[in-house]
């Protein structure tokens, strides 16, 4: 594939006064795109959210899925990610420090700007009219889910009542210009989404792509459907999602299969491991993948697991051990019994094929001795094995990127657009819910509407099973956190004091980035100061 790696910093770099202009350069090392072939190569090439995971994944430190944690030890050591992450974990007005930067929201903007050339671009173009129809709905899926993740990020929570409230910078040209872009309200960045979709869902109706690695049709009907679930047009959601469903409705089913990977007790007191190795976002395998993106770098893959692995002091999966902080609102708990409306002999097997669980309890004076353990993931040496819990949800082999748009998500947001329209419909909710859950629980036994005393509760247990379900897939747990009214969180930290995240707090929407600021003083930090409390 060709690739067009630097068009965007000599943009930048050069100052020239349009794209256009850049376009028209040669050089023996550029391919001055001319067909709709090559702005495709171009879009695949510097578009497609390659480096999501890279920039992404400090979101998921705010929420209820990761805690600070430190074992007691002979040696004493901490996690680079503990100063790294320090400001995000404990929501700080100001998240970057020396050690990281908030690189998301730039490189976000990169994306709208592969977007907005092959829009720009796309009429004078050589190819034929279906060619540039799919390149118009690659590009608008493009520029639409980089302002989703942007609005989701760096805006306030939709809310009907303030759609008239700042926002984030609305850019829908690849010309640059030299006076600052302007805030666009939520109102006008929702309608750009929603209008963008909507052209993608129409763009790429009929085009069969090459393989899911390619925006394409279903994964346009997706994102639809989650904006119009996020815009609480639930009817405009149930449609969209009916749609998808008619064509793909398959899930894998791993109700019935062996854990992805087992801890077992050895005669050593140390664990071992056993069972398949194959990470569960595998598109070789999962017949429910709609579209795969982002990375194949070891290194994310295994972001919250060597969290774990070496160090005392660091970041992990929320658990139920220690017990002076355990907590019922834990990721791990949430899988069990108890919370899950399951009789005792069933077993949800996705914490075996997306998490790894703690072999036993925690108890303060035990401490593994690191052992070598020859693993076909990426898992290679492994310490505290017994009371680390950390993420093996991602393929470690090749041909498979680390994201993915599913078709489990298609249920679960089906679900909930049933339960809160106008007049529920709680029968198709629970049948939707019903269906998912047959795939990934053992013995298990149907949700029936019994269960819950009020709508308000079964909508509750859905966004438990979306928790439970799209745990670590892109930043849902931290966008459904604020679609959920931004509900109060609490984070532990070094010696044991306390940060609270409370109901309703502005730490649930970020803040642009201080570089961006320093440009245009007109653009406030909405985070308030916080001290432990």
């Amino acid at each position: 594939m060709r690739r067009f790696s630097f068009i965007f910093c000599l943009l930048l770099l050069l100052g020239l006064s349009s794209c256009e202009d850049f376009l028209k350069q040669t050089s023996q090392n550029l391919v001055t795109p001319t067909t709709v072939s090559e702005y495709k190569d171009l879009l695949q090439g510097e578009g497609y959210f390659q480096e999501f995971s890279t920039h992404a994944r400090f979101i998921n430190f705010m929420t209820d899925d990761m805690e600070y944690i430190n074992y007691p030890g002979s040696s004493p050591s901490t996690s680079s990610y503990i100063n790294m992450y320090q400001n995000v974990y404990c929501w700080s007005q100001e998240i970057e420090n020396d050690n990281f930067k908030d690189e998301w929201y730039g490189y976000l903007y990169s994306q709208v700007l592969a977007g907005n050339i092959c829009l720009e671009y796309l009429d004078e173009v050589l190819g034929s009219d279906a060619e540039k129809k799919v390149l118009r709905g690659q590009a608008s899926f493009q520029r639409a889910y980089a302002y989703f993740l942007l609005v989701n990020t760096y805006g306030e929570p939709y809310d009907a009542t303030k759609l008239g409230e700042k926002c984030i910078p609305l850019t829908l040209t690849a010309t640059p210009v030299t006076e600052r872009y302007e805030r666009a309200t939520l109102g006008e960045i929702w309608a750009q989404i929603k209008s963008d979709i909507a052209v993608a869902v129409e763009c790429l109706r009929d085009y069969s792509a090459a393989s899911n690695f390619e925006i394409n049709y279903d994964a346009a009907l997706l994102l639809a459907q989650r904006v119009a679930l996020y815009m609480n047009d639930y009817q405009l959601a149930t449609t969209y999602g009916d749609m998808l469903l008619k064509r793909r409705h398959d899930l894998w089913n791993i109700s019935e299969l062996g854990p992805m990977l087992t801890c077992s007790k050895q005669s050593n007191d140390g664990p071992s491991v056993t069972g398949q190795t194959e990470g569960f976002i595998n598109r070789s395998t999962n017949c429910e993948i709609l579209w795969n993106f982002g990375t194949d770098d070891a290194v994310y893959k295994s972001i919250y697991n060597v969290l774990g692995m070496s160090e005392t002091e660091l970041f992990r999966v929320t658990n139920y051990y220690p017990a002076d902080l355990s907590h019922d609102g834990s990721l791990m708990s949430c899988y069990e019994s108890e919370t899950n409306l399951l009789p005792s002999t069933a077993v949800d097997n996705r914490k075996y094929y997306y998490l790894m669980p703690c072999r036993n309890k925690y108890v303060e004076d035990k401490h593994w001795t690191p052992i070598s353990i020859t693993v076909k993931m990426y898992l290679k040496t492994l310490y505290n094995w017994s009371c680390t819990p950390c993420v093996i949800k991602y393929e470690s082999l090749t041909n498979t990127l680390d994201q993915a748009f599913r078709t489990a998500e298609v249920y679960l947001n089906q679900a909930e657009a049933y339960a809160r329209r106008d007049n529920p419909d709680t029968s198709k909710a629970l049948e939707l819910l019903n269906t998912l859950r047959r795939h990934r629980i053992k013995g298990y036994t149907d949700l029936v509407s019994s269960d819950f005393t009020s709508t308000d509760e079964l909508v509750a247990f859905i966004f438990d099973e979306r928790r439970r379900e799209l745990c670590f897939d892109e930043v849902h747990r931290w966008f459904d956190l604020r679609r959920q009214g931004c509900p109060e969180l609490t984070h532990y930290w070094q010696g044991g004091v306390r940060f609270v995240l409370h109901e309703g707090d502005e730490g649930y929407t970020l803040a642009i980035p201080a570089e961006e600021r320093s440009f245009d003083a007109s653009i406030p930090n909405p985070r308030p100061s916080r001290t432990a409390e």
